[in-house]
């Protein structure tokens, strides 16, 4: 009879997800990664699988603590424009901590994994996605007068969103975040020339 685990797979697997995190999938090693977990090389590999398997789970994790706690606001709100504001203000914390793990994952190992890169793409279109329904509600609720495209307005907050992650993780301040946010606040509720 197989002896129960001395620990909780799901509290070490959230170390493996802050771990890979912090540092990435390749600058984290296998002895790295038994010393955050607190768990010896047989059970990492007997529970989770080896360090691909383990990182995998990890985003899989992460997509459904991290993110689903930024975008499901955004796909529930029904102000969608404050819903739009208070992703970016969320936005700003990311920029001070750990920036985004997903968006590692697309940096260090989307094109070459297609089990990474899968994960990723639904991670993409599910952000656009909620920020495009968060568009369409403002405007149904007559809160981005004259705004026709609002597909592309949600793949332009989309991108900046990206970007302004990439410059927090490399140390930069938030104030780019910031800005965004504002530029959301006051921008999107004035008319458009016609």
């Amino acid at each position: 009879m197989a002896r129960p685990k001395a620990f909780d797979p799901d509290v070490v697997l959230d170390k493996a997800m802050l771990l890979f995190w912090e540092k990435g999938y390749g600058a984290t090693s296998v002895q790295d990664l038994v010393d955050r977990m607190g768990v010896n090389r047989f059970s990492l590999y007997d529970t989770f699988g080896d360090k691909r398997a383990l990182y995998l789970k990890a985003l899989d994790r992460y997509r459904d603590q991290q993110f689903t706690q930024l975008v499901r606001p955004l796909e529930d709100a029904t102000d969608g424009l404050a819903a739009v504001v208070r992703y970016f203000e969320q936005l700003e914390e990311a920029c001070r901590a750990n920036g985004c793990l997903m968006q590692q994952a697309t940096l260090e190992l989307a094109a070459v994994d297609v089990d990474v890169g899968a994960r990723v793409q639904v991670y993409h279109v599910r952000h656009e996605k909620a920020l495009h329904g968060a568009l369409k509600r403002a405007s149904a609720a007559g809160q981005l007068p004259g705004r026709r495209n609002l597909r592309d307005l949600a793949r332009f907050l989309y991108a900046g969103a990206q970007g302004l992650i990439v410059m927090g993780r490399s140390g930069h301040d938030a104030g780019g975040a910031v800005g965004l946010r504002r530029f959301v606040e006051t921008e999107f509720a004035r008319p458009v020339a016609a």
